[in-house]
């Protein structure tokens, strides 16, 4: 995916970071929608079958990549904070029982 891009090292490796992190945060989100002990708490999700909310997050993942790779300007900073929002989630659910 990356491959032809101009991306520096730093930016693949914390694309590679993200990659992992959404990916996780997508087993946790279908795992909360399969389950009626958990809420999910964001409101364009909460009301998805869990194979609809994955098609919306890997098609978010697909618009990110595109945005990242026209604008490298704020490639870093946006790879980092989406990483950051990720991993808020990632953490929120641990700590409600959803595990990965």
């Amino acid at each position: 995916m990356l491959q032809g891009c101009a991306w520096s090292n730093t930016d693949k490796a914390l694309w590679t970071g993200y990659t992992v992190s959404h990916a996780i945060d997508i087993v946790q989100t279908r795992e909360i929608l399969s389950n009626d002990k958990y809420y999910e708490r964001n409101p364009i999700l909460k009301n998805m079958t869990p194979n609809e909310a994955t098609a919306a997050m890997l098609a978010f993942y697909g618009g990110a990549y595109f945005v990242a790779d026209k604008f490298p300007k704020y490639r870093t900073l946006m790879i980092v904070l989406l990483t950051a929002v990720s991993i808020v989630c990632i953490t929120n659910n641990f700590s409600i029982g959803v595990k990965f």
